[in-house]
């Protein structure tokens, strides 16, 4: 009985609710199509709770009215993150989203140059609802990384080249 108590110790944690509160948003300029892919990656639980919230009912991802969920997703991550190329904003079109298991991934596009002097980010997404929220931004340009964390005391971060 010993020998299977980590295995079921490890079932039951599996299934805990996480106690950080993290996200990661990858910015990437793809060469081919000119323009970059905007990736955002959430906890699918902490997503619906803040979805939940905007729609003053419970609602879950993947269920019943998926344009409402995606609306909503869509109207808090326009309103959540942002970006300015030398003080110019970033329009970004929402693509769409995946949900795989825990974790949901929402797309967004937009079409400019990669080259730029300050990128400034603001990426404030589920911290409404979730005061410890972290959110890791990496953008990928012309061959380099940046990367700034972002949180409640830090909502936004210049980045120079």
């Amino acid at each position: 009985m010993q020998k299977f108590l980590p295995f079921f110790a490890i079932i039951l944690l599996s299934f805990a609710p996480h106690k950080f509160y993290v996200s990661k948003t990858m910015v990437e300029y793809n060469a081919r199509t000119q323009g970059f892919e905007v990736t955002c990656k959430f906890f699918t639980d902490d997503l619906e709770k803040v979805i939940s919230r905007m729609n003053g009912s419970a609602l879950k991802l993947g269920e019943g009215e998926i344009s409402k969920a995606e609306q909503l997703i869509e109207e808090h991550i326009q309103s959540h993150f942002k970006m300015w190329f030398d003080d110019q904003l970033v329009v970004m079109r929402y693509v769409g989203k995946e949900v795989e298991a825990d974790m949901t991934y929402c797309y967004l596009e937009f079409f400019r140059s990669p080259q730029f002097h300050a990128l400034k980010i603001e990426q404030t997404c589920l911290m409404e609802d979730f005061p410890d929220q972290q959110n890791i931004v990496d953008v990928k340009a012309e061959g380099t990384t940046s990367t700034v964390v972002l949180s409640s005391a830090k909502k936004s971060d210049i980045i120079f080249r």
